[in-house]
């Protein structure tokens, strides 16, 4: 296969640089590669100078793309590094355990939880035993909800004592939310009382952020005044600024459930909407002499303006970024090469933050964007049909046809799930979210005007009721979703290797592209199946490390029995963020989920007066969290241990004979952790 990479110029740059920021995130060398650089570029350059003959030139010109190349890559390892503050020499992190206060200003708006509100704030001054010293780092801000001072954008805050490490996950398969927050350069967190911090001033960092941040409040505000019902007002919040901090975990549930949780996130579907409406606007403005100049930048200016409104969200400037660059690219030249564009916006976008390549939203935006870009037209053009309302119809189902082909194996990856009806629900929700989001633009440009905005808000309300209509009839369909998926990232590159080789062989009409795919589809189910069959001989007991709480899986093969006490048994969210992702590793499909204070009879167990004694394959295992049974020799071979019945295991085992004694994660003096017996 010969690829014309001459017309690519963006793509192989891009490849190279991203292949520099991957070298450092995965092994974190310690060089300092700006001397290497400027060498290489020295010797680029001395090549290129001495090169300029036709002969010579095809004798270096192979060895000029690849020092070429060998730069970018060594800048995508260099400004890595130096996106890395954790390296800073004055990072407070290098003096955690001397800090009494520290001073910092609020960068972000704070985003409201459901018991606290979090904010970020970019440390300036730590106070030790020798005195205050200068720093620099970012701490994740938590605060209780009935704090009477919340600190806003801008505010300089003091705060008493250190801020801690941000914990690992506490289970195998669980969020990392310690990595998430280490590629924004955020190590730290910090739990604070009200008497414990104190705003001392305020300063702007960025007053354009701080615009963008009071202009989203506004909208925000407007959206509430004017939209009736609680619940709808939150998902126009989320829909038109991208707001969704107050969603609810069932509204949350039923949009990923059924593939549609795009919609309430503000990105690239949301920018293409605004700018198709813009564009038909200002369509009969094209006829005016100079409209290639000034309609591309009235385009982009109303682009940029939306996403001030939405408070600069990382998704949305993504998309808008992607835009620009895109409506740029046709006003110089209509012929222009969308992929060079693509590629050019990403390589800025990850210049000035080399981390993104890590973010899920980034990575399904532009591989989304690809999909469209090459596949639709080839979906869309596979099938001519006559009647122009069904081939309309074709157009919109080739177009998420094109999406979900190009994203659904990131998404096995990351979300271990397929929504089955995606098309059903796209087909019919997304016209539904093209009415909302326009009747929300609308509700704001007009939110002045009471009479106009109560119609467009009452509208809106009733628009969205009928999404969640449609989204909740479609999510208790039979078999509406397949979970529990766990594939591997080798999996997931040999899914996208047999579609690359798919289309390969549609293109070129070659056997030998067909056989590539063949073999990747079937190296992929030889992996599936050896892990299935490892799964089905599993037995193993699992205690979960969860604060405060005790969790406990019997895992025989597929099969999972999760025993746990009544603040977890009735808190789904929890399960789902803290144990779901380890019973997806173990490919546990049946989940049987139990109180422990009312175990049912399939479980066999003897109560006693502080706990009881399960009987589970032949071992003995006894739950306590009371010390109440009046120094009985318990014999078991696995005690679990909660609630600080016992301060110690020597403790422990003057009341029970037992093999293996576990403090689960309900004790306070303990520092407990996840545990696995595999039998």
């Amino acid at each position: 296969m010969i690829i014309a990479w001459t017309l690519f110029p963006f793509v192989r740059f891009l490849a190279a640089f991203i292949s520099g920021i991957l070298c450092y995130i995965y092994f974190r060398p310690a060089y300092d590669f700006l001397p290497a650089i400027i060498s290489i570029t020295v010797l680029y350059t001395i090549v290129f100078l001495f090169s300029r003959g036709k002969v010579i030139m095809h004798i270096f010109r192979p060895w000029l793309g690849f020092l070429g190349l060998t730069i970018l890559f060594l800048c995508g390892c260099h400004i890595s590094q130096e996106n890395d503050q954790a390296l800073n020499t004055d990072h407070f992190g290098k003096h955690l355990g001397d800090i009494e206060y520290y001073c910092g200003v609020v960068i972000n708006d704070p985003e409201e939880k459901e018991k606290t509100y979090k904010t970020v704030i970019a440390l300036e001054d730590i106070k030790t035993k020798s005195g205050w010293k200068k720093t620099s780092g970012k701490v994740y801000l938590y605060l209780k909800k009935e704090n009477a001072s919340l600190p806003q954008y801008g505010d300089v805050v003091l705060v008493k004592d250190a801020p801690q490490l941000v914990s690992p996950p506490g289970n195998p398969g669980e969020f990392d939310y310690q990595a998430y927050l280490a590629r924004q350069n955020i190590f730290h967190q910090h739990f604070i009382k009200e008497e414990d911090f104190k705003i001392t001033g305020h300063t702007e960092p960025n007053p354009i952020l701080a615009w963008s941040i009071s202009l989203r409040r506004k909208s925000d505000a407007i959206l509430k005044k004017y939209i009736p019902s609680e619940s709808e007002y939150k998902i126009a919040s989320a829909l038109v600024l991208g707001i969704r901090n107050s969603l609810d975990n069932e509204i949350r549930s039923a949009y990923n459930n059924t593939g549609t949780m795009h919609i309430l996130a503000v990105s690239g579907l949301h920018i293409v909407l605004i700018f198709q409406i813009l564009s038909l606007i200002f369509s009969p403005f094209k006829k005016i002499k100079y409209s290639e100049i000034f309609l591309p930048v009235i385009l982009i200016s109303l682009l940029w303006f939306y996403a001030m409104i939405t408070g600069l969200s990382a998704s949305v400037l993504r998309a808008v970024t992607m835009f620009t660059f895109v409506i740029i690219a046709k006003a110089i030249n209509r012929n222009s090469n969308i992929y060079n564009t693509l590629a050019l916006s990403a390589f800025m976008l990850l210049l000035i933050d080399p981390m993104l390549i890590m973010d899920v939203g980034f990575q399904l935006s532009y591989i989304a964007v690809l999909g469209i870009v090459y596949l639709h037209p080839k979906i869309y053009q596979s099938i001519d049909f006559k009647n122009s309302i069904v081939e309309k119809a074709w157009e919109y189902t080739s177009l998420s046809l094109a999406a979900q082909l190009a994203t659904f194996p990131l998404g096995l990856l990351y979300f271990h799930q397929f929504p089955v009806y995606f098309l059903i629900s796209n087909y019919l929700l997304i016209p539904v979210s093209f009415l909302a989001l326009y009747f929300g633009l609308a509700l704001l440009a007009v939110g002045w005007i009471p009479i106009a905005a109560t119609v467009l808000g009452y509208l809106l309300d009733k628009i969205i009721w009928l999404m969640n209509a449609i989204v909740y009839t479609i999510e208790k369909l039979p078999l509406a979703l397949i979970d529990g998926i766990q594939i591997s990232q080798t999996q997931m590159i040999l899914i996208y290797t047999a579609i690359v080789f798919v289309l390969t062989f549609l293109y070129f009409k070659k056997l030998k592209y067909l056989s590539v795919a063949f073999f990747s589809v079937m190296l992929f189910s030889s992996f599936s199946l050896i892990k299935i069959s490892e799964q089905k001989k599993n037995i193993s007991l699992a205690i979960y490390n969860i604060k405060g709480h005790t969790a406990i899986a019997l895992i025989e093969g597929q099969k999972a029995t999760l025993l746990l006490d009544s603040g977890l048994y009735d808190s789904p969210s929890k399960i789902n963020y803290h144990i779901q992702g380890h019973l997806t590793m173990k490919g546990c499909t049946k989940i049987n989920k139990q109180a422990l204070n009312e175990l049912r009879p399939d479980i066999h167990h003897l109560k006693y007066s502080g706990g009881m004694l399960i009987i589970w394959q032949g071992k003995r295992i006894f739950i306590t969290n009371k010390k109440s049974y009046a120094r009985l020799k318990i014999s078991a071979d696995i005690a679990i241990i909660g609630k600080d019945v016992f301060k110690n295991t020597s403790e422990a085992l003057e009341y029970l004979d037992c093999q293996n004694i576990i403090f689960d994660s309900s004790n306070r003096r303990q520092n407990p952790a996840f545990t696995e017996f595999n039998y």
